[in-house]
């Protein structure tokens, strides 16, 4: 049971890797959207921003969660950051 139990669960770098790759999703997600937005708005169509709210939405939330992951490395685990800010 034990062995079972180490199994399910996930390490910090899993996470990490899990939240970096969704979060590069919505961004590009958002990306296309916002191309979207610039094209209907250039041709004076009737622009829908739910998509794109939502997507801004996800992604805000998912560095959230990084930077909350990345905290937890360094201060709790001693390990170095992973966020590379530019």
């Amino acid at each position: 049971m034990e062995e079972e139990t180490q199994k399910e669960l996930e390490t910090l770098d899993d996470l990490w890797e899990e939240f970096s790759k969704k979060l590069e999703a919505k961004r590009q997600f958002l990306e296309i959207k916002k191309q979207e937005i610039e094209e209907q708005t250039a041709t004076c169509t009737r622009v829908d921003l739910v998509e794109y709210n939502d997507a801004s939405l996800m992604v805000s939330k998912l560095e959230a969660a990084i930077e909350t992951l990345d905290v937890v490395r360094v201060r709790c685990l001693g390990l170095e950051s992973l966020i590379n800010y530019v």
